[in-house]
């Protein structure tokens, strides 16, 4: 209902994308969270976000360069950790 309320809000798609993922769809969490990043790059959540689920989906490359920028922020946020663990993960 959000989404259709707000389709361009970046924090929207966020919720909606992590939703799915943590919902067991990844599939359908990763076009949401892409959105989501584009417009808010340097948000760190989201690129953790979007990490994970490229990581789940099997795209290395977009899961290490996601995952990077969230273990970096200076900021600490929910899953920073858990972010920092994925990325070693898949050095």
């Amino acid at each position: 209902t959000a989404k259709e309320l707000v389709p361009e809000d970046p924090q929207v798609s966020d919720t909606l994308g992590w939703k799915f993922y943590r919902g067991g769809v990844p599939q359908r969490a990763l076009a949401p969270l892409k959105d989501s990043a584009a417009k808010l790059p340097g948000n760190p959540q989201i690129q953790y976000h979007l990490g994970m689920v490229s990581a789940q989906l099997g795209d290395k490359d977009a899961a290490r360069q996601a995952l990077a920028i969230a273990a970096a922020a200076t900021t600490p946020f929910p899953g920073q950790d858990e972010a920092r663990k994925a990325l070693a993960a898949l050095k």
